[in-house]
């Protein structure tokens, strides 16, 4: 039905007025046949634009006039996990990593480590910053991407570098601010070996109490509520004893 319906269109991947086009839709929602069919009518493999909808881990992303942030159809698909569908944008487009106007590229939004694999290899800049500072690393660590984090670490000369805009986080304030208490050990077992037990002390002791936003002490505010704020807690405490002694 749907092959019917474009044959007897001129523009083979029409638009909604929120700017999403069929190829985001497709590429975001995985609909493989519909996709491929669009993908080979155009000469536009790749194009900016977006619409709106729920990332399946939770997120909200809104398209239209008010944003400047554009996604093209393989932020979508790599951020929702679709790999065959990526693999064919990836294979076909010039610019293997495209930024938005902030710069949020596929890097940033990817959900899978296979996915990640697919561009890095084709890539040069592999932990590339937004307008805000935010790297692939640093999203990582505040989603509790664990696979995905690993990745990023292995390829980032400074394990736990400090957000040059805004807040000033690094990956292990992320991870403890969100309750992700396993990226929070394996930052610490890789800190630890490169840093003197002194340096190590300083690092865990300035992430526990850094002051966030809008509180006048970080301790009461910087975990959202859950058990596994709580193993945080408890774990950067004794970990702070330990280096303490």
């Amino acid at each position: 039905m749907c092959k019917l319906i474009l044959d007897t269109l001129e523009e083979k991947n029409p638009r909604s007025k929120t700017q999403g086009s069929i190829l985001h839709i497709a590429a975001c929602y995985n609909y493989q046949k519909l996709f491929e069919f669009v993908f080979h009518q155009v000469q536009e493999k790749n194009p900016v634009g977006g619409y709106s909808f729920r990332l399946r881990h939770g997120l909200r992303f809104e398209w239209g006039a008010q944003n400047s942030d554009h996604w093209t159809p393989l932020h979508y698909s790599v951020a929702n996990g679709h790999y065959e569908v990526s693999k064919l944008i990836v294979d076909e487009i010039e610019i293997k990593n495209p930024k938005t106007p902030s710069g949020w590229t596929p890097l940033h939004c990817a959900s899978k480590v296979k996915l990640c694999q697919l561009i890095l290899e084709q890539v040069i800049d592999k932990n590339r910053e937004t307008m805000y500072g935010e790297t692939p690393l640093s999203l990582a660590a505040k989603s509790g991407n664990v696979e995905k984090f690993k990745l990023f670490l292995d390829l980032s000369e400074d394990k736990n570098p400090r957000r040059k805009i805004g807040c000033g986080f690094t990956p292990f304030d992320y991870a403890v601010r969100h309750g992700h208490l396993p990226i929070c050990k394996i930052i610490v077992e890789v800190l630890s070996k490169n840093l003197s037990k002194d340096e190590l002390l300083q690092t865990v002791a300035k992430v526990s109490r850094q002051a966030g936003p809008g509180s006048k002490e970080f301790r009461p505010e910087r975990l959202t509520q859950g058990e596994s704020s709580k193993e945080v807690l408890a774990w950067l405490d004794n970990l702070e004893f330990g280096l303490r002694l």
